[in-house]
């Protein structure tokens, strides 16, 4: 799930940038100093807040966690089943319930099994990497729209994107905080889809 917040606040900080990017200019930042003090047009958003406020991740993240969960409880259930089989193997062996050929064909179909069951375990885990990956540009896709279509109505010059992991904004007026606003309109489109 580390990897899903890290790549969703990533593209925030991508979509901040883009929103400050103007054909007609030569890509220098400036702001302007109003008369009581603010700086026009910059604000920023805590990714933290946004992401794990996000009822679209919240969402996924538990389905996610559900499948994750389940492929678990499989794969344990089945690497018991083979320590079962493999302790009766070695159980036969030691007491010489089974000849030398015997316990060379169990040993190699024993060796089979545990190849078969690495594979499973490895397909499964790479089908939830691909379906983090989805949830993750799913949930970044739409995040990015949002913003976009956010800043198309406020016009802001530069929307800055900060968390704890990368904290570009050291101290700042919390009237520049627009997370909530940005939030709220957020999952108020996810409510609609």
């Amino acid at each position: 799930m580390r990897k899903i917040y890290l790549f969703a606040a990533s593209l925030v900080a991508t979509v901040a940038v883009s929103c400050t990017q103007n054909p007609t200019s030569n890509n220098s930042i400036s702001s302007t100093k109003l008369d009581n003090g603010d700086y026009a047009g910059i604000v920023y958003i805590n990714t933290d807040s946004l992401i794990y406020g996000y009822n679209m991740y919240k969402d996924l993240s538990s389905e996610f966690q559900l499948k994750a969960e389940k492929i678990q409880k499989e794969l344990n259930m089945k690497a018991s089943i083979f320590e079962t089989q493999y302790k009766s193997f070695q159980n036969k062996v030691e007491k010489g319930l089974v000849t030398r050929s015997q316990a060379q064909q169990l040993e190699q179909d024993l060796q089979k099994e545990q190849q078969v069951l690495v594979g499973y375990r490895d397909e499964k885990m790479k089908d939830l990497q691909e379906q983090e990956a989805v949830m993750t540009n799913n949930i970044s896709e739409n995040v990015r729209l949002y913003i976009n279509k956010f800043n198309a109505t406020k016009k802001y010059k530069m929307i800055i994107s900060t968390s704890i992991s990368t904290n570009v904004v050291v101290a700042a007026d919390p009237s520049l905080d627009v997370t909530t606003e940005v939030l709220t309109g957020l999952n108020a489109e996810y409510v609609k889809k």
